[in-house]
C-alpha cells in the first residue's frame, strides 16, 4: 500500500485529511496539548459556531458536525465538507479559507520545519507568499533553516 504523502509530488496540494492533521498537530504544538479529539473538536466547533450566531441545534440536526464525520475527514474517507464547515474549521484553526484549502507537501515540510526550530508564528504570516515563492527561493529557505537546526543542535 503506497502511501499517500509519499506519492505526492512537493507542489501537489496536499489531501484535506492530511491538511487537517497538519492543523490539528500545530494547534497542539502551540498549546503544549495532545491533538485534540474529534469528539472534542466537535463540540469546540459547534460552541464556536452557537456563540457566531451562526448555527442552533433543531430537532433533526442536533449537532453542527458529528465526530464521527470528522474522523471520516481525518482519515481520508470524506473530502468534500459543506462550506460552513470549512469555515468554521478555518476560523478555529486560526487560518483562512484559503490556507485550509490547499497547501502542498512543500509548503507543508517548510512550515513544519519553522515549527520545530521554533518560529512557527513566521511560517504562518508567510504561508501566503510561500506560494509564490520560486524553486531558487524556497531552496534558499531551507538552507536556512537547515543552519538554523544545526546551530540548535
Amino acid at each position: 500500500m503506497t502511501d499517500e504523502r509519499s506519492a505526492q509530488a512537493p507542489g501537489d496540494p496536499l489531501p484535506l485529511s492530511e491538511r487537517l492533521k497538519l492543523l490539528l498537530g500545530q494547534r497542539a504544538a502551540r498549546e503544549g496539548t495532545k491533538p485534540t479529539s474529534t469528539y472534542k473538536l466537535a463540540a469546540a466547533l459547534e460552541e464556536q459556531e452557537r456563540r457566531a450566531g451562526r448555527w442552533e441545534p433543531t430537532p433533526k440536526k442536533q449537532e453542527f458536525v458529528s465526530a464521527q464525520y470528522l474522523g471520516m475527514l481525518l482519515r481520508g474517507e470524506q473530502d468534500d465538507p459543506r462550506r460552513s464547515i470549512l469555515v468554521a474549521l478555518a476560523e478555529y484553526f486560526g487560518c483562512t479559507l484559503d490556507d485550509l484549502a490547499a497547501p502542498t507537501r512543500d509548503q507543508a515540510d517548510l512550515l513544519e520545519r519553522l515549527r520545530r526550530v521554533g518560529l512557527e508564528d513566521i511560517g504562518m504570516r508567510a504561508a501566503r507568499p510561500l506560494a509564490g515563492l520560486g524553486p531558487q527561493d524556497r531552496e534558499t529557505l531551507r538552507r536556512m533553516l537547515d543552519a538554523v537546526e544545526r546551530d540548535q543542535q
